[in-house]
């Protein structure tokens, strides 16, 4: 079977334009079995549709990637190949999914914020110029405060004759004001400027960053900026020689989330426990054998007695758990060793939280003998 163009769906067969793959965004994910991050939509803003129409740019989104493909002439002429100035396609990120951040590696929190991924080249790592996330995986450091286009910020301290800017991605002043005597608030607006990442600067010196979004997005994960920018230089740049490049892709990583995991078993029979001599060991035959802390024996919420396993460290979450724990006991009067297999928790199921505290989580499954 021939293998599909991954631009076959975006070309247009007339004389007058073909298409040809400019870029691809993968987003990949190390808790699935193929390494795609799943159930994501992939979706271009209103003013990136435009732009898109303007420059004979076309967006699809291929399984968990984005592709777009730019259009030439029959004479192998391009709009984008006239491009003298930065132009920026952005796409929000859905994700459709509600254990994400049960096997994902990120802040388990909710709140105003976005992941902000772009192929500008500040502040990213040089021997991984591939991802669009500020590191090789996406993290806190990718998360920006969603703001709207009119805000006040509040200063801790009145400042006197406050020199208050705003810099687009760019590093373009879109906003200024100088302030006379004493303030406490700074007032922006930034109503005639497009959804993006800024920087307030006080006197010349940033601030904090924020992206500026509206309202319909609230309730997406994150967003791609992507510019098309004929002066940039960087490892990120889609131009070379200053011809567009074909077929640059990039990624953005998603790494799985590692908790610890606790047994806690449970007779079955509580008015007759069978088993004791607890002991849990790693049947799972790889490189690295998973320790176990001793059992603690406790006492139930209900009253019951039970006997506490867990993982000495953080096990990682996958689509399909490779780990074969075995509980091996003494049971019943004669003390017969018995054994048998564990089941592994799931990322679908609820985490739970260690001490009241907001990073510890663990996985907790109770098992009845």
């Amino acid at each position: 079977m021939a293998k599909k163009n991954p631009i076959q769906h975006l070309i247009e067969l007339n004389i007058q334009t073909k298409y040809s793959l400019l870029l691809k965004v993968n987003f990949l994910h190390n808790y699935f079995i193929e390494g795609a991050l799943k159930n994501i939509e992939i979706i271009p803003d209103n003013m990136t549709k435009i732009r898109m129409k303007q420059y004979h740019l076309k967006s699809a989104q291929e399984g968990s990637g984005l592709v777009v493909g730019y259009g030439k002439s029959v004479s192998n002429h391009s709009a984008i190949g006239d491009l003298k100035e930065p132009l920026k396609l952005t796409f929000w990120v859905k994700v459709n999914d509600t254990n994400f951040l049960n096997y994902t590696a990120i802040p388990f929190e909710f709140g105003n914020h976005i992941y902000h991924f772009t192929n500008r080249a500040n502040d990213k790592i040089e021997d991984e110029h591939a991802n669009l996330s500020s590191d090789q995986f996406v993290s806190v450091a990718d998360r920006l405060p969603i703001a709207g286009s009119v805000l006040d910020y509040r200063l801790e301290e009145a400042q006197e004759n406050l020199l208050v800017e705003v810099a687009n991605e760019l590093g373009e002043i879109v906003f200024e004001r100088q302030y006379k005597g004493m303030t406490s608030v700074c007032s922006l607006n930034l109503s005639q400027e497009p959804a993006g990442k800024y920087t307030l600067l006080l006197d010349g010196l940033e601030e904090f960053s924020f992206y500026v979004a509206p309202d319909s997005s609230k309730n997406i994960f994150g967003v791609v900026d992507i510019y098309i920018d004929p002066k940039d230089k960087s490892p990120f740049s889609l131009f070379e020689n200053e011809l567009p490049v074909q077929r640059k892709e990039y990624k953005i990583h998603f790494k799985a989330r590692a908790v610890k995991w606790k047994y806690i078993v449970c007779e079955t029979n509580v008015n007759n426990p069978q088993h004791s001599e607890h002991e849990i060991y790693d049947n799972s035959k790889t490189d690295k054998e998973q320790k176990f802390t001793d059992a603690q024996n406790v006492v139930l919420e209900n009253g019951n007695k039970a006997v506490v396993f867990s993982t000495s460290t953080p096990v990682t979450f996958r689509e399909i758990q490779e780990q074969k724990f075995k509980i091996r006991t003494l049971r019943g009067k004669s003390g017969v060793e018995w054994v048998t297999d564990l089941p592994n928790p799931s990322a679908k199921s609820s985490l739970k939280v260690e001490n009241n505290s907001k990073k510890d989580f663990f996985s907790e499954i109770m098992v009845y003998l």
